[in-house]
């Protein structure tokens, strides 16, 4: 069954949202956590120079 669009006065704010209700309009159950390495990257030549 496809859904139509809600009119403009029968959406949600974004800021009306709690967690278990966001969960459950996406149709999931949790969220994945991400695991991103912490690389240390020197700064270039260039935005030391900009920095002066």
């Amino acid at each position: 069954m496809k859904q139509g669009k809600l009119p403009i006065s029968k959406k949600k704010s974004f800021l009306s949202f709690n967690l278990t209700s966001a969960y459950k309009q996406l149709g999931i159950k949790t969220l994945t956590h991400w695991n991103l390495p912490d690389i240390t990257i020197a700064p270039s030549e260039f935005f030391v120079k900009r920095l002066e």
